[in-house]
């Protein structure tokens, strides 16, 4: 023990003597520690911590998927499956269904819409969290919305109705009706449901009782989890489920090339993110690897130099052993200084990308620092220090006592040294280059995204949401008539150029529809072709700047007493008619549970309506005046600001109804950029990583060749004085430069077109083994090795012959 205190305090001296060293050894190893220690402080926040619920691996999803879909892709159930499934099935302890339920809240104060989900009476059991006060719902408030109950979240519970013990029995009011408190849940049950890309935190439950018309077998409209029975595993659920989904294809024709697809429900919440997050835990491995072997070189030159005394030491006695472990020991304590200082990195790092995570838009959600954490840091500080250390170690407890005490001589470490230096450079080369053509494809992808054909024009654009109370606006004709008014109200005000409303906004997805088309053959069941549906006002085309192609938009003449119309995107049309021209023909499909006949008026330019990567799809368009809607968005174009007319519209709104909240508020390029926020994120860090990866390279090329003048300045003043210009002297050491940076891109192209392929689900418009790319990355790598190598160069330029030849 008093030997290992002794190297201790030994190794503590020769850091502090050489500052130099220490702190750039230090620094290096941060960064890699530092970015390991981020990275996995994320990936232990979604995929490692379980959720916090009573054994959360027996909680699962239900989803129902088409049997040709690739995998991966998904769609909500129907509720009257959900049914079916319930009661068939031998595997679940519990089931239950569920639905985005948000309400707008009329307390003392202005109305606020609330999140919130309205859940089947088993939602709680298959959670398995029991409420703080009073209690769950009821089979009987599940069936009838005659007496409506609420089940109030923590959080809702302290901050709009102060927390008091005597909320039970309360009355508040939730979209304009009268509701029942009676239990109010612990936090953990308001923990973050993530959906389709979305996180939602409920603030409140209600009781799921779906209207007869929305209870049909092609509505996918809700969610549904179980909780599986002790000693069914998920195998036997999803063999189980996939009898009862055969039996249902057999005995309804809707059902038929539908499948029942069976998840572990933290899988399904935060699986999406594993390749995001798995591509940034090797880059960050890549960098902390490339640190490894600078240091690595750094100790390596330190044991050359101290060779005399390693000698010295060996001289007097000291095993070989000795001093492996004392050179260690040194190791071990530059690797904990720096995952100290990588620590603090980490947190600045993590509080970093907490403040620019985009909102609720992005899977991915806040993360903190935790012993979990910090205990990775040190147990990852422990094995760099096994890998930064242990063969300079080795390598130097090999001196040779006798060569190495001989005056004038530089030993054998410093000729060995420099063969091993030059191929650690190669290496930290070629995974730098990795890194880089990884980040270089992700700049290509987004900039893909970003000269993306909108169809539409999101410049000077306003958007806001609203949802009309059904006790306030219980039928179509009072609802069509409060937008109306509001959009008579909004487009009369100054800085107005259009307004309008709808159902969804581009880029928001949109609800599917079953169509069919006159006069040709009717689909058999399950195989009518579907559509999306957008609801809108007369002016939402000339809002959003949507190109009319071929007959007219919506006027103010299209309303619930004229002829249903409608209006197709250009794919629809061309998907069905061809060239041929659809204006004139009718389509039959489904609106409020009723088959209506709707003449096609119009085609429209086609929208990016489910996103920038997805092609744009078949798109029906009706008239919010014929098929009403209580949930519609606000749009409205501006002449300047958009953001300035949000005090006036509120204004305009209040005028109307005081009563009625409004709610995502944001520009139309504040939400095309939000949207991109996340792969713009992933690109920042991964570029990020990249540029560090690539400066460390370059140190460590720097380092080698600028050792390598210093071991030939002899040879250099040698040439020189035979008659060697400076200019062939500086091309000699640039040409040293450039094969070491040459054979690291060769192993590094063939590397990165093996593993570029992981990078495949996040990169658009682009292979990823992109020639361009590839080419570009190759250019920029050996333009900045050939900087590095500038400076020693230069110095051997200017190396005196006559003091070169006293040298030694």
């Amino acid at each position: 023990m008093s030997k290992l205190t002794q190297d201790f305090r030994f190794s503590w001296r020769q850091l502090r003597h050489n500052p130099g060293f220490t702190f750039v050894a230090t620094l290096t190893l941060a960064l890699g520690i530092g970015a390991n220690s981020a990275i996995f402080s994320i990936i232990n926040e979604h995929l490692l911590r379980p959720l916090p619920y009573p054994e959360p691996e027996r909680i699962v999803a239900l989803w129902d998927v088409k049997r040709d879909w690739p995998e991966g892709k998904r769609e909500q159930v129907t509720y009257l499956n959900y049914l079916e499934w319930r009661a068939q099935n031998q595997v679940f302890s519990e089931m239950s269904a569920f639905a985005y339920g948000n309400a707008n809240y009329s307390g003392d104060g202005e109305a606020v819409r609330v999140n919130g989900l309205s859940v089947t009476e088993g939602y709680f059991r298959v959670l398995g969290v029991q409420p703080l006060l009073g209690r769950t719902f009821t089979p009987e408030e599940c069936a009838s919305d005659a007496n409506p109950a609420v089940v109030l979240g923590y959080k809702f519970w302290q901050s709009q109705l102060g927390g008091g013990a005597d909320v039970i029995g309360r009355i508040i009011r939730l979209n304009g009706q009268s509701h029942t408190v009676v239990g109010v849940m612990p936090p953990q049950c308001s923990g973050l449901f993530v959906f389709f890309g979305y996180q939602y935190a409920p603030e409140l439950w209600t009781p799921l009782t779906p209207k007869p018309w929305q209870a049909f077998r092609g509505n996918h409209s809700w969610f549904a989890i179980a909780r599986l029975k002790s000693g069914v595993t998920l195998e036997r659920a999803q063999a189980d489920m996939r009898v009862i989904g055969g039996r249902l294809a057999q005995q309804y024709p809707e059902n038929k090339d539908w499948e029942v697809r069976v998840g572990n429900l933290q899988e399904t919440i935060f699986g999406s993110t594993r390749p995001v997050l798995l591509s940034l835990l090797a880059a960050v491995g890549l960098v902390l690897l490339i640190a490894c072997i600078n240091v690595a070189n750094l100790l390596l030159g330190r044991a050359s130099r101290r060779e005399k005394e390693i000698a010295i030491r060996t001289a007097v006695g000291a095993s070989r052993l000795r001093i492996v472990r004392q050179l260690l020991t040194e190791s071990l304590m530059l690797s904990v200084m720096g995952g100290g200082a990588g620590l603090l990195l980490a947190y600045w790092i993590i509080a970093s990308l907490n403040s620019s995570l985009p909102g609720d838009r992005f899977i991915l959600t806040p993360v903190q620092i935790d012993g979990g954490v910090a205990a990775f840091s040190l147990v990852i500080s422990a094995v760099t220090a096994v890998l930064i250390g242990l063969f300079p170690a080795l390598r130097a407890s090999r001196t040779n006592v006798n060569e190495s005490l001989k005056e004038g001589t530089r030993g054998s470490l410093s000729f060995g040294r420099h063969r091993l230096s030059r191929v650690l450079v190669v290496g930290e080369v070629t995974l730098s280059l990795v890194l880089l053509i990884g980040a270089g494809l992700l700049v290509q992808t987004f900039r893909q995204l970003w000269q993306v054909d909108l169809g539409f024009r999101p410049d000077k654009v306003l958007a806001m949401s609203l949802a009309l109370s059904e006790a306030r606006y219980p039928d179509a004709q009072k609802s069509t008539a409060f937008y109306r008014q509001l959009l008579q109200r909004v487009e009369s005000l100054p800085g107005v150029a259009a307004a309008a409303v709808t159902s969804r906004l581009p880029l928001a997805g949109s609800q599917g529809t079953a169509f069919a088309i006159e006069g040709r053959p009717a689909p058999k069941p399950g195989e009518h072709p579907v559509a999306g549906r957008v609801i809108a006002s007369s002016h939402y085309f000339d809002t959003l700047q949507i190109p009319l192609q071929r007959g007219r938009c919506f006027s103010e003449q299209d309303n619930g007493s004229s002829e249903k119309v409608a209006l197709v995107s250009a794919s629809l049309a061309r998907r069905y008619w061809g060239d041929a021209d659809p204006v004139g023909h009718s389509l039959w499909h489904s609106a409020a549970g009723q088959t209506q006949r709707a003449r096609i008026v119009g085609v429209v330019s086609n929208v990016r309506q489910d996103g920038l990567e997805e092609e744009s799809r078949p798109i029906i368009y009706f008239p919010h005046t014929q098929i009403p809607d209580s949930f519609l968005t606000l749009v409205v174009r501006t002449h300047g600001d958009p953001l300035d007319l949000v005090t006036a519209i509120r204004k305009e709104l209040a005028g109307l109804d005081p009563d009625q909240p409004v709610f995502d508020i944001r520009t139309m390029d504040g939400r095309l950029s939000q949207y991109l926020a996340g792969r713009w994120l992933v690109l920042t860090l991964m570029g990020g990583f990249s540029l560090v990866a690539l400066l460390l390279a370059m140190i460590g090329l720097y380092g080698v060749i600028s050792y390598s003048v210093t071991v030939r300045t002899r040879e250099i003043g040698v040439r020189l004085a035979l008659g060697a210009c400076r200019g062939e002297v500086m091309r000699m050491v640039l040409r040293q430069g450039l094969v070491l940076v040459l054979l690291g891109v060769g192993l590094g192209l063939v590397l990165a077109g093996g593993v570029t392929g992981i990078l495949g689900s996040q990169l658009y418009g682009v292979t990823p083994t992109d020639p361009a790319t590839f080419a570009a990355v190759v250019a920029l790598l050996v333009l900045v090795a050939l900087g590095a190598c500038y400076l020693p160069a230069r110095r051997a330029t200017r190396i005196e012959p006559i003091t070169a030849l006293r040298w030694e």
